[in-house]
């Protein structure tokens, strides 16, 4: 029989590090319960981090193609026969990547993971935590932004040109829609396992937070604070000052009302192609916009709370001095 692989495969933004996180604590439950977790360079040894984002980076954009599938051959002989092998990585849900895996995954029983979000949610984070540190205007962006994300259907059509229409797994990144209403639970139920136990440890703490974007337009673009998209030291500085103030907030909008219901507009035919095909009988794929969840500033009111930000800052700053 062919070795069973399992690829977490996001989306991003779809709570990816929870997931890994979770995995890193309990990899002990999950070896139990017949699963097994590669360490970071897709070997096996104790030292499991739950992600494998960056060694499939480097083994997929490697010219040498015969790497990335040696990686996957060792696992394939390395692993025992009882035990799934389990991965997760998020860049693999970037449109192409299916590509880059499909001869790797020949003669292995692949079943894909795949969280979904509401794309106007998506596109704003997305900005925050990548392309805010390289780019200065969001408006401007956005408009590369909904090319470059969002795009379910092309993604699901393209993991299952390679695993089998059967095999990918599409799960809605709402709290309402999980089971048990939380992500852990969810991704336990993806896998088979009871969402409900008690045995694993699900407290994985705050992992990757989101900042308010009050912050982000007084940081964006600039080259003196990020070095590239992946930059996040100002954001730990953050958190060291100020704690998660500017985290558990009502999310600030940089999007306007109009622009929100705009951006669902544009992607309303590819939600209605996921949802027919893959959560058939639902009637829309995602709940509507709740503005009620969202803060929307006019100029003056965001300057002044940029400005509260700014004296928190070194207030703080002052005072662990």
């Amino acid at each position: 029989m062919a070795r069973k692989i399992i690829l977490h495969i996001g989306a991003s933004k779809t709570g990816s590090s929870a997931i890994q996180s979770f995995m890193r604590l309990n990899h002990d439950y999950f070896s139990e319960n017949g699963f097994f977790i590669p360490d970071s360079h897709l070997r096996k040894s104790p030292k499991i981090s739950g992600e494998h984002v960056m060694v499939l980076q480097e083994l997929m954009t490697d010219p040498d193609k015969s790497r990335v599938i040696d990686a996957f051959d060792f696992l394939r002989h390395t692993v025992s026969d009882d035990q799934t092998i389990l991965i997760s990585a998020e860049n693999l849900s970037n449109l192409g990547r299916h590509a880059l895996l499909e001869k790797a995954l020949e003669g292995f029983d692949v079943e894909v993971i795949l969280y979904i979000r509401r794309q106007d949610d998506l596109l704003q984070s997305a900005w925050q935590q990548w392309h805010s540190k390289i780019e200065s205007d969001f408006n401007g962006w956005l408009i590369k932004g909904l090319r470059q994300y969002g795009h379910w259907d092309r993604l699901i059509n393209q993991w299952e040109s390679v695993v089998g229409e059967e095999n990918v797994k599409v799960r809605i990144f709402e709290r309402s829609e999980m089971a048990g209403g939380d992500l852990l639970r969810d991704f336990l139920d993806c896998l088979g396992l009871d969402p409900m136990t008690e045995e694993p440890e699900f407290d994985v703490g705050t992992v990757n937070p989101s900042y308010s974007d009050l912050i982000t337009p007084l940081v964006a673009g600039n080259s003196n604070i990020f070095k590239d998209a992946n930059d996040s030291a100002f954001y730990h500085m953050v958190g060291r000052l100020t704690g998660d103030t500017y985290v558990k907030q009502q999310k600030v909008s940089l999007m306007s009302r109009q622009q929100r219901e705009s951006t669902m507009f544009f992607y309303r035919d590819i939600n209605q192609r996921v949802c027919k095909k893959s959560f058939n009988g639902r009637k829309q794929l995602f709940a509507p916009i709740d503005h009620s969840k969202f803060l929307y500033l006019t100029e003056e009111e965001l300057t002044k709370r940029q400005l509260q930000f700014l004296t928190h800052l070194v207030f703080s700053l002052a005072r662990n001095n």
